[in-house]
């Protein structure tokens, strides 16, 4: 018995080595999106980073003021329209009932945040632990990037 005789696979004609070529340029495509995609993710979470420090820096000015009953500064780091739906004594006001119901503020540590895009404006909402007098509570802030790169209080919220 005798073998079949011999093919040569080599020389099928002009896909010599293609399918390596093919599987190599899939392979360079690959790893060129996920750079891309890890360079976009890393330049977001710099952005949302360097938005919530600048927030994060405000809304702890903001609550040194209140800490310390100082409501004209506090009222200055509200944004122009939350200060036109809120008056100083409504604020003022809003915070007696806090401390009444808790005590006076004595600390708060660090915020859990959420960045938002609305229009082109960027907002971070911080949700702040509170330590009272008397106990425990929470308070939430959003500010607001304004166009000379500060921050402002848009909204605030005390739990009672």
């Amino acid at each position: 018995m005798s073998l079949p005789p011999a093919v040569d696979y080599r020389s099928q004609g002009p896909s010599r080595g293609g399918g390596n070529k093919t599987v190599l340029i899939i392979i360079v495509v690959f790893v060129f999106a996920i750079a891309i995609t890890v360079t976009g993710g890393i330049a977001l979470f710099r952005s949302a980073t360097q938005s919530t420090t600048g927030a994060t820096t405000a809304a702890n000015t903001f609550l040194t003021y209140i800490q310390h009953d100082d409501y004209s500064d506090a009222y200055s780091l509200l944004q122009p329209d939350a200060q036109g739906q809120t008056k100083l004594s409504t604020m003022q006001d809003l915070v007696g009932v806090a401390e009444k119901s808790h005590g006076q503020l004595i600390s708060w540590g660090q915020p859990s945040w959420y960045v938002q895009y609305y229009n082109g404006i960027s907002y971070v909402q911080l949700r702040y632990p509170l330590s009272y007098a008397n106990e425990q509570s929470q308070a939430t802030i959003t500010m607001q990037h304004m166009s000379d790169n500060s921050y402002k209080v848009y909204n605030f919220n005390f739990q009672f």
